[in-house]
């Protein structure tokens, strides 16, 4: 006999019958609130006391001041801040005065967001071109922030070169973007 099984979602249950025959089964899935709350139940969540424990043993020349963590990681100066309200971490190191951008330089960092930074980012704040990293505290885990900080360190250290915060790549074979797409168009 040919089986045929067709499923329906509906209303966070999927009902499945075998075609052709007398069985029917349905079963329901856990709904998708439950199912992050499992996930986050295997994670441990970062709070601003462990970000501060971690950060100080990862770290060099480690230092609270008002509200704001400094240090020193692969020779970078960066401050790390948090908002425990809003749920919000951020580390940032600084590179260079904004005022002091080439529009290359500018169009090489709007670029480098979108295919080489990974999930850090280059922005500027307070007059001052930086290399960041934003992430919601409470999912942030121990390896994500590991990560993070040589991410950000990497942007900052290839700032002008590569524009690269580590080996990978997300540019679809590897190459460069042609520069004389037309206007209006997108290509990724």
């Amino acid at each position: 006999m040919n089986r045929t099984i067709s499923c329906l979602l509906w209303g966070g249950a999927i009902a499945a019958s075998l075609v052709g025959e007398v069985a029917f089964e349905s079963f329901m899935l856990a709904p998708a609130q439950a199912q992050v709350q499992l996930a986050q139940s295997r994670l441990t969540l970062m709070t601003a006391e462990r970000l501060e424990d971690i950060l100080s043993q990862e770290t060099h020349d480690f230092r609270a001041e008002n509200g704001q963590w400094l240090f020193t990681f692969e020779g970078r100066p960066m401050i790390a801040l948090v908002d425990a309200a809003v749920n919000r971490m951020r580390i940032v190191a600084p590179i260079m005065a904004a005022e002091n951008l080439t529009n290359e330089q500018i169009q090489s960092i709007l670029l480098a967001n979108f295919h080489t930074t990974l999930d850090g980012r280059y922005a500027v704040t307070n007059g001052t071109v930086v290399a960041t990293f934003a992430h919601p505290l409470s999912s942030l885990q121990e390896n994500d922030l590991q990560s993070a900080l040589h991410q950000v360190a990497q942007l900052a250290e290839n700032f002008g070169s590569t524009y690269s915060s580590g080996e990978l790549l997300l540019r679809p074979g590897g190459q460069p973007q042609p520069q004389n797409s037309q206007e209006g168009s997108l290509e990724i």
